[in-house]
């Protein structure tokens, strides 16, 4: 049997149906191996709020898991209900510490508010910091992954840091039989100085190849979150992976602005690693 590469996945929750978009994608990662699913309701603080109105919303919110929890079964794996308070994102990547988690899966809509997921500060501080890969899930993604991730897609900027994601990017390739698809942009101010990537590209797939990994590689000029967003949406049953870089700070994402356009504009899956 191929090994799984996720075993411990977090999926938090904020009470919309739309939040709960990463559920099937997580279990499909999780594959038929003994795993943890944890699903994590957070609960924003509330100025001036009565004990009893705290235990309302506490209750609610474990009533709306186990709600979901009803709705997964039957389940073979492992499911854990937890409602934890606190500043969602701080608390979100604090939780996935505390179980040890290897996976954060999250729908890129949530509800508006204190408790949304993404598509807002939350989700950033939570992909910005995580040391845990993230998948981010969109209720729009294409149909077709519920059989597997048939092609896994993977942009490359030329630096050593976007290549950081090929081993998870291989991990998954090998628990799905995935086809590797390595993509690099030459952007419209790429000088001329810089050495074209074809040459590396060919040393990667020539290693890709050797490890028996079905790979291929495509460069396009133009505009480069553009043209990432448009060979996902080419590319059929495809999970994007990307690498990105960490920040707490006024950094940017490791493609700078170009990763962040692609992550909030993207439809298909995509799982994100901070280099």
């Amino acid at each position: 049997m191929t090994p799984t590469v996720f075993h411990h996945v977090v999926v938090p929750l904020d009470g919309s149906a739309l939040s709960e978009a990463a559920l099937d994608p997580a279990r499909r990662l999780l594959g038929e191996a003994q795993a943890t699913l944890y699903l994590l309701r957070v609960l924003a603080p509330t100025e001036n709020e009565s004990p009893e109105a705290r235990d309302a919303r506490i209750e609610s919110a474990q009533a709306h898991l186990r709600e979901v929890e009803r709705r997964l079964q039957p389940c073979q794996h492992d499911v854990e209900l937890h409602v934890r308070h606190g500043d969602p994102a701080e608390a979100i990547l604090a939780f996935s510490a505390d179980v040890s988690a290897d996976l954060l899966a999250m729908s890129s809509h949530g509800r508006c508010g204190l408790e949304r997921l993404v598509r807002g500060s939350v989700a950033e501080r939570v992909m910005r910091n995580s040391p845990l890969p993230v998948l981010q899930v969109t209720p729009c993604a294409p149909v077709g992954w519920e059989r597997g991730f048939e092609r896994v897609l993977v942009p490359l900027d030329g630096s050593a840091r976007s290549e950081s994601i090929l081993p998870l990017a291989k991990a998954v390739a090998r628990q799905f039989g995935s086809e590797l698809l390595l993509f690099h942009v030459r952007g419209p101010r790429e000088v001329e100085s810089v050495a074209p990537y074809g040459p590396r590209a060919e040393a990667l797939l020539e290693e890709l190849r050797a490890e028996g990994f079905k790979a291929s590689y495509t460069q396009v000029e133009g505009a480069p979150a553009a043209e990432i967003l448009k060979a996902a949406e080419d590319t059929p049953c495809a999970l994007l992976a990307m690498s990105t870089r960490g920040a707490t700070g006024p950094q940017r994402w490791i493609f700078g602005s170009v990763a962040e356009d692609v992550l909030r504009h993207a439809r298909s899956l995509a799982l994100v690693q901070r280099a």
